[in-house]
């Protein structure tokens, strides 16, 4: 069953892994994420990453740890 409805200008992106939601899920996604989000710059339709980081796993540091919402 699909829920997709067509939207002008829209990219469809699949993070093949776990769970329902895409940040914190692989570094591919967060960096077309961080692209669109900063750049406006949309990923090609039907691009597909891999799930790089384990399901309910520590968090990354570094240069890859995400930066948490200020309150």
């Amino acid at each position: 069953m699909s829920v997709r409805r067509p939207v002008p200008g829209r990219s469809d992106v699949t993070v093949e892994g776990y769970g329902h939601t895409t940040i914190g899920k692989g570094t591919c996604a967060d960096a077309m994420i961080t692209k669109y989000l900063t750049q406006l710059k949309a990923p090609a339709d039907g691009s597909t990453c891999p799930q790089d980081r384990k399901p309910f796993g520590p968090l990354p540091t570094g240069k890859k740890a995400l930066t948490p919402l200020p309150r």
